[in-house]
């Protein structure tokens, strides 16, 4: 039987680089943890370290022992003798974070190996049903496989810091979405993990905007990653194509193009194939679509948005008797903690109930949301988008977009026209014209 994976070299030279610096313990105390040593006395030895430098002793031969032997744990871990050989592990305590990386990976592959036998455990037993089954699985597998970045606590001094230097900066930290009377209510993309509701009817353009945005913005070299409930990965390439090409969408799904239509679409192929937008197509729970951003993560890198198409189609964790307004709000706060965690901006879809066609003025309003109470609370935006010509074939309107921010936490409401391209499914600047509350 194979042995558990560790690395004992790299625990000995962790432990030794604060004994050698006393401060270099500031660089992984908030991320490195004791369970995270395979030698049971090493871990003894990490945590005596973490007492005191959480009651502000410095962390020294003297003071590991004293407290060590407070413990009753001196004599298990070897000694004062064993404690003060592991200075000579450590060549230099500057190499600190790379040592203790190196046990944390063991870490992680030994639990990974553990929960993999939890998850087979799961798997046989018939007593839940397959949607729990396979978010228990999901969890257990990603709780593992994913790096673990919390870097701790921010002090106010940092944040106010940081703050500063953003005034400073040349250009604003958001990045736009190309849509600029939007820019100007929601402030662009500022991948700080907000929650975006996109709302609408059916057929009103909820999609279009989502797809809209995110090939703007990956355009701008962002990273997005796109679950979508309702259309496959062959519509969504046909859709980006037409919105790309500017060919009639019904002609690329149709496959009958003209040469010069398919040199154009070849064209705008080579063009947009280096953006970073990645899409997932089919049914997806919560507990999906939370490991599959994480794993994304892990192979790709950081995440600047996701968008979830839509949340209707979510399927629910597998608890009995919830109602479905209580799954969608665990839906809703699942997919707000996983913008937090991940900072990423998550754009989630969601139904207007028909109230709002059968009002002549057709605004909509926050009770407009299937399901509102959740959706609303949990929301740092919530945009509306209408198309009124689906409402009313006579408007005057034709050919525009309308599009309300009626829920903004931190930032104005508003509303702003957009040129709506049915034949592209395709949103475009329309005007300078923008009102917002307040202005």
């Amino acid at each position: 039987m194979n042995e558990l994976p560790h690395n004992l070299d790299a625990e000995r030279a962790t432990l030794g680089s604060v004994l050698l610096n006393r401060d270099s313990l500031v660089a992984v105390a908030n991320w490195l943890t004791p369970d995270m040593f395979f030698s049971h006395k090493h871990a003894d030895i990490y945590s005596a370290m973490l007492h005191l430098f959480a009651e502000r002793t410095p962390p020294d031969l003297r003071t590991v022992s004293d407290e060590l032997r407070r413990r009753g744990q001196l004599e298990r871990v070897g000694g004062i003798v064993y404690i003060s050989d592991l200075t000579d592990a450590a060549p230099s305590s500057y190499h600190i974070i790379s040592y203790a990386k190196m046990v944390e990976s063991a870490a992680m592959r030994r639990t990974l190996i553990a929960n993999s036998t939890r998850a087979a455990a799961l798997a046989y037993d018939e007593s839940m049903d397959d949607d729990a089954v396979r978010a228990e699985v999901l969890a257990l597998i990603t709780e593992a496989a994913v790096k673990h970045d919390d870097q701790g606590a921010t002090p106010l001094e940092e944040m106010m810091n940081e703050l500063l230097d953003d005034f400073g900066k040349e250009h604003p930290p958001a990045t736009s979405t190309k849509l600029y009377d939007l820019d100007a209510i929601i402030y662009g993309l500022t991948c700080e993990g907000r929650l975006i509701t996109i709302a609408g009817r059916p057929g009103h353009g909820k999609t279009a905007l989502a797809l809209t945005i995110g090939l703007n913005l990956v355009e701008q070299d962002k990273h997005g990653l796109m679950f979508s409930m309702e259309m496959t990965k062959r519509e969504l390439s046909q859709r980006i194509a037409s919105m790309r090409s500017g060919i009639d969408g019904k002609i690329i799904q149709s496959r009958d193009l003209t040469d010069d239509q398919f040199r154009k679409v070849t064209e705008v192929a080579g063009a947009i194939s280096p953006w970073r937008l990645f899409t997932r197509s089919g049914g997806f729970s919560l507990a999906d679509i939370r490991a599959m951003t994480k794993l994304h993560i892990t192979e790709y890198g950081p995440l600047d948005f996701v968008v979830v198409d839509y949340v209707g189609l979510v399927r629910p964790s597998g608890k009995k008797g919830q109602t479905r307004q209580q799954e969608i709000g665990e839906i809703t706060r699942g997919l707000k903690a996983l913008g937090m965690e991940t900072g990423a901006d998550i754009f989630m879809l969601a139904q207007l109930n028909r109230d709002i066609e059968r009002r002549d003025d057709a605004t909509p309003t926050l009770s407009d949301l299937r399901e509102a109470g959740d959706i609303e609370n949990d929301s740092n935006i919530v945009l509306f988008v209408i198309n009124p010509e689906k409402l009313n074939p006579e408007t005057p309107d034709k050919g525009k977009g309308m599009l309300w921010v009626v829920k903004h936490r931190g930032g104005p409401c508003g509303k702003t026209e957009l040129a709506f391209n049915a034949p592209l499914t395709r949103f475009d600047n329309l005007s300078k014209w923008y009102s917002a509350e307040g202005y």
